[in-house]
Parts: structure tokens; C-alpha cells; sequence
């Protein structure tokens, strides 16, 4: 299933939310504590999510409690985006088409217009398909990248081609 919330979230979540999305639109820190089983990482995916696909951050680094957490999160975000029978597949074809038409398999060279959408999905790392409009312009998704590390993982030095981390999502730590 390629949705993040089963049931629309709660006033509560709404607002939590809301919060959260002005932090990071304003690159203001800000600290969340709500009880466990509040919804605290589905609202962090779906954070990110807006993130990226509004090309708001191009480098996005959730670091978790542990390398499993984290691994959880991007399959929770690679769920979403690799199916195309979404809201989110709809308003995004660019970023969610190109893993459904290589069925997954990132590995396999996919080619747009004659050049490499650059697809890439492993356990720690999702590389957003590289693609150009109709223009010729890159659409703000283009590259976007999404890497997931457990609170004892390395992350000095994350680099992926000229891109560096742009934001940094700690979760449940």
C-alpha cells in the first residue's frame, strides 16, 4: 500500500504537523516530544516527503534510533513512491513513474530523452530519478536524495555527486 497515514490524521497530528512544516520552511530548529505511538515517525516521512518532492531540500538525512529504524523509515518512503496508484503518483509522475516502469530493479539502466535518470535504491540511500521538462529544465526534484542512518552510523562526510546534506530530520533518538 502507498500511503503513509491509513486514516486522516487527527486535529492533533494536523497541528503537529503544521508545526513541523513551518521549522523547516523557516530553517528553524525545533524539538517534538509527543507519547509513544503518537505518530511521531509517519509524520517525519511524510515531512520529508514534502520536502522533496516540492524540491524544497535536495540532501535529506533522517538519522533514527538504530540502523533498523532508520532502514523501516526508507522502506515506509520507498513504499510510497514506487507505487503509481497514488494521489502522490499522480501530483509526482517524475519521481514515482520511473521505479514503476524498472519494476524495482534500480540496478538496470533506465534512459529518459536519451540520457540516464540516474534511479537509485538501496538500504541506507534513494536517489529521486534525474529528469528534464519539456523545457529542458530540471524538475526540482531532480536528484533528490534521501539517506537513512541509525543513531551509531557515520554521517560525517555524506556526499552524493556535488550534493551535500541540506537538512538533517533526527527521529525517536
Amino acid at each position: 500500500m502507498g500511503v503513509l497515514f491509513e486514516d486522516a490524521p487527527s486535529p492533533k497530528m494536523r497541528y503537529v504537523m503544521d508545526l513541523m512544516q513551518s521549522s523547516l520552511d523557516e530553517s528553524a530548529p525545533t524539538q517534538l516530544m509527543l507519547p509513544r505511538g503518537a505518530g511521531k515517525t509517519t509524520a517525519t516521512e511524510a515531512l520529508l516527503l514534502y520536502l522533496l518532492l516540492y524540491g524544497k531540500r535536495k540532501f535529506v538525512v533522517i538519522v533514527s534510533a538504530n540502523a533498523r529504524s532508520a532502514t523501516n523509515i526508507l522502506r515506509d518512503i520507498w513504499r510510497v513512491i514506487q507505487d503509481t496508484d497514488t494521489p502522490i503518483a499522480q501530483d509526482f509522475p517524475e519521481v514515482c513513474l520511473p521505479y514503476s516502469l524498472v519494476g524495482g530493479a534500480t540496478r538496470r539502466r533506465q534512459l529518459f530523452n536519451g540520457t540516464s535518470t540516474d534511479l537509485q535504491h538501496t538500504n541506507t540511500d534513494l536517489v529521486f530519478p534525474r529528469l528534464k521538462d519539456e523545457h529542458g529544465g530540471e524538475y526540482p526534484t531532480s536528484g533528490s536524495v534521501l539517506t537513512v542512518r541509525g543513531i551509531t552510523s557515520g554521517i560525517r562526510g555524506l556526499k552524493r555527486n556535488a550534493l551535500r546534506p541540506d537538512c538533517v530530520l533526527l527521529d525517536d533518538l
